[in-house]
């Protein structure tokens, strides 16, 4: 006997503004708005040459004016479509060896978005308005065989995330671009 699959509105995040949610869905590659007035659910559109049946290809999304920012769990690029054009971009990641880029946390700072990807390692800096990345931070020495959190918090410029296995806390300055970390006891 087939077990029928059914869709939902499952997503790892939602982008929330005022009476409106932006998201991802994880079971469907589509961008989807709530609107919490009218409780209604919209698709707003499909991904350009990805299939819309890829599972958590996006799970994060940000949005910045009229910008959303796709983060990926696999690819080669971070997705931009603009609300008012309705037109795609990509911003390349610089990924050779096609690792798994699995970005569980991004944050907005000084005009720069910060996405932390657990496969690179990395603290992956992009200019919003040249619309590339600027440089990768790498914090692979801090981890040595532990998962990061998928959670984190900014403060002023500083961005906060955990090793919890090592009960570090790691700490990324947008303004110098460095990465440090602190034991708990």
């Amino acid at each position: 006997m087939k077990r029928k699959i059914e869709k939902n509105m499952w997503c790892d995040s939602m982008c929330c503004e005022k009476n409106i949610a932006w998201m991802v869905g994880s079971e469907i590659n589509a961008l989807f708005q709530l609107d919490f007035n009218t409780k209604s659910y919209h698709f707003i559109t499909d991904f350009p040459n990805t299939s819309i049946n890829n599972i958590r290809q996006n799970q994060l999304c940000l949005k910045i004016g009229n910008d959303i920012y796709f983060f990926p769990d696999r690819g080669k690029s971070v997705g931009m479509y603009n609300l008012l054009n309705k037109n795609f971009k990509e911003i390349l990641i610089n990924n050779p060896d096609n690792e798994r880029i699995m970005i569980n946390m991004v944050f907005y700072c000084m005009d720069k978005l910060y996405a932390v990807s657990i496969g690179l390692k990395g603290i992956i800096e992009i200019d919003i308005y040249k619309e590339e990345i600027v440089n990768i931070y790498l914090f692979a020495n801090y981890m040595q065989d532990s998962e990061i959190s998928s959670e984190g918090c900014i403060v002023d410029d500083k961005i906060y995330f955990t090793i919890p296995e090592k009960n570090m806390i790691c700490e990324f300055s947008s303004g110098s671009k460095k990465i440090t970390a602190f034991c708990l006891s």
